[in-house]
């Protein structure tokens, strides 16, 4: 079947969701204006008109320094915004919604014109709309091959909510913390306890990364929301190998939602000399065999998010099934893994 869209040229418009009063924000406000105007308008004739539509964009600003044997190696920053539209054709029982990740994507523009904000919402929606038609269609033909209706609604409707919180921004002395870094990375050679063995230190990093978002939402329900986040962390990374090649390594951090929170310089250093002497350490222990260990294993950091993930989430996700598949516990498998560590 071929779509032809109904062409909605994005204008300025007074009229805003009468839910919800006008915000002081220019962002908010061309996109309740923007989600008005396709309420009332949006339809392809002789199809389905949207039951419900929802604009979510986030202000994404993030900054990252990495320092490398004592030199600063990289030094980046973005601002991008990204828009979200999601529509629903059909009812509340029954519509065009399946899996996570409905709707359609869009780059918006990075600075507050509300006229460039309200042309990428008009593209975006305009794609999610014929996306929505389309899989609404095919949704409806699968459905006949099934004796037993859904048992759930597709959609639950909820109380409009308006809450306008306070911006994020991104907040960082960037001299302060590169000099930080630097002096950190090149600590195996300068610091005492150290430079006996800063030949077998074959890495020593440290870095810093810092994201800040602020994230709106509108829908034609009434709600109007934003919501402002961020998170700094710092880290640190050294190792090298043993003398039988193994390699081993010590990496680790701290995590904040300010600059503020985040380890003071001598905290930071006193860390990166532990782990440098904790690195040697394991360069002269003995190797553990499996077959004379019977005990615990402790995950770190990295090991013990992806064993989690793997085994345990997939069993408590709300993930919506495909369509005609039964929800049932996955067992989780497990693999051959040796042990064989310092």
């Amino acid at each position: 079947m071929k779509l032809h869209a109904l062409i909605l040229l994005p204008v300025l418009s007074s009229f805003a969701l009468a839910e919800t009063p006008p915000p002081a924000d220019p962002i908010l406000a061309a996109m309740q204006q923007e989600l008005a105007r396709e309420k009332s308008d949006l339809i392809i004739p002789g199809m389905l008109r949207p039951y419900f539509i929802q604009y979510r964009l986030e202000d994404i600003h993030s900054y990252d320094a990495l320092a490398s044997y004592g030199a600063l190696t990289r030094e980046t920053e973005s601002h991008q915004r990204v828009v979200r539209v999601e529509v629903r054709i059909g009812s509340e029982t029954s519509d065009s919604s399946s899996a996570r990740g409905d709707g359609s994507l869009e780059l918006a523009p990075s600075d507050s014109d509300p006229a460039a904000l309200k042309y990428a919402l008009w593209t975006a929606t305009d794609d999610a709309y014929k996306n929505a038609l389309r899989a609404f269609a095919t949704k409806r033909a699968a459905l006949k091959n099934f004796q037993s209706a859904p048992t759930a609604n597709d959609f639950t409707p909820a109380k409009a909510v308006t809450l306008i919180e306070p911006l994020a921004t991104l907040t960082i002395d960037r001299d302060d913390w590169k000099h930080r870094l630097i002096e950190a990375s090149g600590l195996f050679e300068k610091s005492p306890e150290t430079r006996s063995f800063a030949e077998a230190v074959q890495y020593s990093s440290a870095s810093i990364s810092v994201l800040v978002v602020n994230r709106y939402t509108v829908n034609t329900d009434g709600s109007a929301l934003r919501h402002g986040y961020s998170g700094y962390s710092e880290g640190v990374s050294v190792g090298g190998q043993a003398e039988d090649g193994m390699e081993l390594g010590r990496s680790n951090g701290s995590v904040a939602t300010t600059a503020a929170g985040l380890e003071s310089v001598a905290a930071l250093n006193k860390r990166v000399i532990e782990d440098l002497i904790s690195f040697n350490d394991l360069r002269h222990a003995p190797i553990v065999d499996p077959e004379d260990y019977h005990g615990p294993v402790l995950f770190s950091g990295d090991a013990s998010a992806d064993v989690f993930n793997r085994l345990f989430v997939p069993n408590i996700e709300a993930e919506r099934p495909e369509i005609g598949v039964s929800i049932e516990l996955k067992d989780a498998r497990s693999a051959d893994v040796s042990f064989s560590s310092r």
